[in-house]
């Protein structure tokens, strides 16, 4: 599920959110308010490597809250499916989950609404991802000639928007604990 786009040396959650809905790396990074050092960018940037950087710290928490959020949207969808969904069909539902939120975040980069990483977790994000997501699902099983897809949709239903809406809070509180928990690092490598 994740990709970057050409010319990147890295693929993270970051660079997904570029190639998938067209976001400027140089915008992303400054919506979420991360630093990147000089001479990078968030394609090229390996935030994997020096966890006692407060800008690592803060790529590492957009990462994971864009990952948590995707998999809340999948896990959601697949608990109230109609019957048991095959490994494909989940790989499909989470590929549109993420697609959905990568959707959100280029929304609110192009708004100006998303000023750091904690923007992630504000219930106007979450309600946009979920939309999306919603969106992006009821497109996908509608409009398909593919048989594979017609019975995903028999099974996701017309329910989909329905239980997402009534998760948010749900997904919000795993977003916003995810968010606090890696941004915690920051503190506690200040202790060491």
């Amino acid at each position: 599920i994740l990709t970057a786009p050409a010319g990147a040396s890295v693929v993270t959650p970051l660079t997904t959110i570029i190639a998938e809905a067209g976001v400027d790396p140089a915008d992303l990074a400054t919506a979420l308010g991360i630093v990147v050092p000089e001479g990078q960018s968030i394609l090229t940037w390996d935030y994997s490597t020096d966890a006692t950087n407060p800008e690592v710290v803060k790529a590492e928490a957009a990462s994971r809250a864009i990952v948590a959020q995707a998999k809340t949207l999948t896990d959601t969808v697949a608990q109230n499916a109609a019957g048991e969904l095959s490994s494909s069909e989940l790989l499909i539902i989470a590929g549109q989950a993420f697609a959905g939120v990568a959707e959100a975040v280029a929304d609110s980069v192009a708004s100006g609404t998303l000023t750091s990483v904690t923007g992630l977790s504000e219930s106007n994000f979450q309600s946009a991802a979920s939309e999306k997501t919603v969106s992006r699902l009821q497109t996908l099983t509608t409009s398909s000639e593919n048989s594979a897809n017609e019975a995903l949709a028999d099974k996701v239903g017309s329910t989909t928007a329905e239980v997402l809406v009534s998760s948010l809070e749900e997904t919000r509180s795993t977003v916003t604990e995810v968010i606090e928990e890696t941004l915690s690092q920051t503190d506690l490598a200040s202790e060491e």
